[in-house]
């Protein structure tokens, strides 16, 4: 802390600052990928549906990407000084059970967009369900956008038990300043 009351920020940030930022790259290449291309067959011919991309996917599938990218800025850009310079550091434990949650929330948003692409999504205005009932059986198809947003929901989920452990140790530390304690050893090598 610097002698002014603000608290001094690293223009670089540690590794652990900058971990939050690996899930929101692969959320937001996620989002910019096909998620499904769903495909139907049947009465002697083959259905060719243009891919489904996360806006149009159960029409709630942008959620997952935009809260994994909002929850990565709202922890990474105070620790790195982007904003709320003038704020205390957050702890560590606050932060990652935020960035499982963020997890853990996009995980439901994928779950519901999976059950849901077939109750909203339409192909030039008829809806699944019309294109079952005219015989076609019709599949979802996922494709790689889905896969990479639910590798980046994961990502997210052990951000934060990394955070969450390394408040643990945050929090030893900071007991062990207020008792007094410098080091647990006496500088001798624990080994012997």
């Amino acid at each position: 802390m610097s002698t002014d009351g603000k608290v001094s920020r690293s223009r670089t940030g540690s590794a652990l600052a900058w971990l939050p930022a690996t899930y929101a790259v692969v959320a937001l290449v996620g989002a910019a990928l096909p998620w499904f291309a769903p495909t139907g067959t049947g009465r002697g011919a083959r259905l060719d549906i243009p891919e489904a991309y996360c806006w149009q996917a159960g029409r709630i599938g942008f959620l997952a990407p935009l809260v994994l990218v909002v929850v990565a800025l709202s922890v990474v850009g105070p620790r790195l000084g982007w904003f709320a310079k003038n704020q205390p550091a957050r702890r560590l434990r606050r932060d990652g059970l935020l960035l499982a949650g963020a997890g853990l929330a996009a995980g439901i948003v994928l779950a519901l967009t999976w059950v849901l692409l077939p109750k909203s999504y339409t192909f030039s205005g008829l809806t699944w369900d019309a294109l079952v009932g005219i015989g076609l059986n019709l599949r979802r198809e996922p494709q790689p956008g889905y896969f990479v947003t639910v590798a980046a929901a994961a990502d997210a989920v052990v951000c934060g038990i990394v955070y969450l452990f390394a408040g643990r140790r945050e929090a030893s530390d900071r007991s062990d300043a207020e008792a007094g304690i410098i080091d647990s050893h006496d500088g001798e090598d624990p080994g012997r």
